[in-house]
This record gives C-alpha cells, sequence and structure tokens, in this order.
C-alpha cells in the first residue's frame, strides 16, 4: 500500500503502533531542512513504549530524503511533536492482504477527504 503525506495538523503524531495489518512501515521524507525540524516539531520518533513521547530510542527529521524502514509490532510505538502544517512523506506499508490493503486505503481517503474539509472551513 501507497499513500502520499503532505500536511500534518494538531492531531496527527499522537503514539501509535500501525494497525496489524501492516507488516513493515517504510517512510521516504520529502522535505528541506528548516528550523522548525531543528526544534524536533514534526520529527519522527521511534518509542520505548506508549506514555512518553521524550522516551525515544531514534529521531528521525522528516528531510531530504531520509528513508526510514521499521516493523510493525504491538511494540513498534511511534509519534512526534505536534506540528502543523506542510510535511511531505512516501509511506509504503507491506500488508498481510490485499483486502487490508484495500480497507486501510478506503480509511486513508476518508480521512484525508475530511481534513482537507477541515483546513477549508
Amino acid at each position: 500500500m501507497l499513500t502520499l503525506r503532505a500536511w500534518t495538523n494538531e492531531r496527527d503524531g499522537r503514539i501509535h503502533c500501525d494497525s496489524t495489518a501492516k507488516r513493515v512501515t517504510v517512510l521516504l521524507y520529502l522535505n528541506q531542512a528548516a528550523d522548525t525540524w531543528a526544534q524536533h516539531d514534526g520529527c519522527l520518533r521511534l518509542l520505548r513504549g506508549p506514555d512518553d513521547l521524550d522516551d525515544y530510542a531514534v529521531e528521525v527529521p522528516p528531510v531530504n530524503g531520509t528513508l526510514l524502514v521499521f516493523p510493525n509490532s504491538p511494540q513498534s510505538w511511534h509519534g512526534h511533536k505536534v506540528f502543523t502544517g506542510q510535511r511531505y512523506s512516501l509511506q509504503l506499508n507491506y500488508m498481510t492482504t490485499d483486502a487490508k490493503a484495500r480497507s486501510e486505503l478506503r480509511r486513508h481517503r476518508l480521512s484525508a477527504f475530511m481534513k482537507r474539509l477541515t483546513r477549508a472551513a
């Protein structure tokens, strides 16, 4: 499953694990270096647990073609500090089944549509 992200808002980045339908997540970040990323806003953190965004093993700035690959599991916690604005990334997920990929794409399209409506308001 391939998705393109171009915008994040205050609801994005909360601590989570990906859907169990996703076996592996591949992220390619397409943003230029900026002061925002130096302040750590919007930088993805691979976390040690589900409760503390500051308890991370690694932090990845979403810039200059950085590629991040990680397996999904019930302990693959990740998130980022609140960032609202353009944050470009390509996300590729290796899925358990085609049906799960289609279901996730439907959910993503609906979510993206709702976010566009919210920004336009």
